[in-house]
């Protein structure tokens, strides 16, 4: 923390705070205070950092996106989820025209945009964007990948909140047998997942009457 306070300063005195260099430094510190768990700490560094970058970088640089990020997790963070949902928003817009609809770089961002919306019980966006994400992990990792157990996981978790029981069913199910395919049984994924798929079996069975 301390060092990456000096080199703040340091930026500053040599190359002045309108310095893209000085805004990565700023972000950099950030990170270590959201890191330390001090989320309030990080949070006017990077704003005026992300203020640094659109001045002297503009909206279109890689450096902008890249710390809008961390500063949309530090809004989540501190309970500011309409916030962070613009600012993922935002960067989830630039990375898809930086680096095409299918890329898997997208998949971290529509996770953090799909864990926001839940925040602010948009669980039908989210929904949406979840089969998205399971999709292009599919597409872009495979059908064994351990992300993808995870997705499908979050996916279930959804439907449950939603009352579509047997959606909810099958996705643990497929997220179960990822997990069995890598992990022991006696795992602890492996059994959260099993308790997951049992109360969706439950749930369902009680909507149908049996």
């Amino acid at each position: 923390m301390t060092l990456a306070r000096e080199v703040v300063d340091l930026d500053a005195r040599t190359k002045g705070r309108d310095h893209p260099e000085y805004a990565a430094g700023l972000a950099n510190l950030a990170s270590c205070h959201l890191a330390s768990g001090s989320p309030a700490a990080a949070e006017p560094l990077f704003r005026e950092a992300l203020g640094v970058d659109r001045a002297s970088l503009g909206r279109d640089h890689p450096q902008y996106r890249m710390h809008l990020v961390p500063f949309a997790q530090t809004l989540r963070t501190l309970g500011r989820a309409d916030e962070a949902e613009n600012l993922f928003r935002e960067a989830l817009s630039l990375a898809e025209r930086d680096l095409g609809p299918d890329h898997p770089g997208l998949l971290p961002l529509l996770d953090h945009l799909v864990l926001t919306l839940v925040d602010l019980g948009e669980l039908a966006e989210a929904n949406t964007l979840l089969k998205r994400s399971v999709n292009l992990t599919i597409r872009t990792l495979g059908p064994d990948h351990p992300d993808l157990a995870v997705r499908l996981n979050n996916w279930a978790g959804i439907n449950l909140d939603l009352g579509r029981f047997d959606q909810a069913e099958e996705l643990f199910g497929q997220a179960l047998a990822i997990c069995l395919g890598r992990l022991p049984a006696d795992h602890p994924q492996v059994q959260t997942l099993e308790s997951n798929l049992n109360l969706a079996r439950r749930l369902r069975q009680e909507k149908g009457g049996g």
